[in-house]
């Protein structure tokens, strides 16, 4: 028991030396142009709110049918960034995939029936505001807009039936909200973890039929999608030489003086 609580402890003095070097020793934010490759997991509400809509003489009734889909992230972002002393800015693009499903289903008399739902690709365009409380330590926002890809299809009935709305593809925009923060290895990689919140205005789609009601009843289905994600990114930095020399860096040797 003894050995193993002193090979902890020398796990944690080993960690804790690396990172205290890592973030004592002194560099700078890049400026210029970068590449990163990213990866994480995501999480994506599907709220839908259903109007039944039934014949003449009766009323209309709505009720919540939400599907919560989890999954795995991975893509690829391109910027351009720039300091000024502690502040800094990038603007963005990002292009992920992935493979964020599911489904919903049930088996009663009329058979088993439901719903499988897919968010599989988006693209963002971001401005990343931030500030560098210690030259190696960045902290920053992302506030941008993006495009992302949902599909749904009916499972274990034919496509229209059963109260859900035909297959289809849509394509939907938002906003997208992040905070995070990065840690600089020298002017040509950096690693930085985030979390991003996307929000996408609500989207309609029809039901041509009902039965589990009535069989001339229709529906009306109006979707909210949320997502948020759990992201790390490794950034490789094409960094302007003459900001690398401004903050003392030395090209010959590598390192700054």
């Amino acid at each position: 028991m003894k050995l193993r609580l002193n090979s902890l402890k020398k796990i944690t003095v080993y960690v804790f030396t690396f990172f205290l070097v890592l973030i004592t020793a002194q560099t700078a934010l890049a400026k210029g142009a970068y590449m990163g490759v990213l990866g994480g997991y995501e999480s994506m509400n599907v709220d839908k709110d259903i109007k039944i809509i039934p014949p003449s003489p009766f009323v209309p009734f709505t009720f919540d049918f939400d599907n919560q889909m989890h999954g795995m992230v991975g893509g690829l972002t391109f910027g351009y960034d720039n300091a000024w002393g502690r502040f800094y800015l990038a603007g963005e693009l990002r292009a992920t995939i992935q493979t964020t499903d599911g489904t919903q289903d049930t088996v009663d008399s009329l058979g088993k029936h439901g719903v499988d739902e897919e968010f599989d690709r988006t693209v963002s365009l971001s401005i990343i505001p931030g500030i560098s409380p210690y030259k190696r330590i960045l902290l920053f926002g992302r506030l941008g807009v993006v495009w992302g890809e949902f599909e749904s299809s009916v499972i274990g009935v034919d496509s229209g039936s059963f109260g859900f709305p035909t297959d289809f593809d849509k394509s939907v925009v938002g906003a997208i909200f992040g905070i995070g923060f990065g840690i600089y290895f020298n002017p040509h990689v950096s690693l930085s973890f985030e979390y991003d919140h996307s929000m996408f205005p609500q989207f309609d789609k029809k039901a041509a039929s009902v039965p589990q009601f009535n069989p001339q009843n229709t529906g009306d289905y109006d979707y909210k999608l949320s997502e948020n994600s759990l992201l790390i990114n490794l950034v490789f930095h094409f960094t302007e030489e003459s900001h690398m020399l401004a903050n003392g860096f030395n090209l010959n040797t590598q390192s700054f003086e």
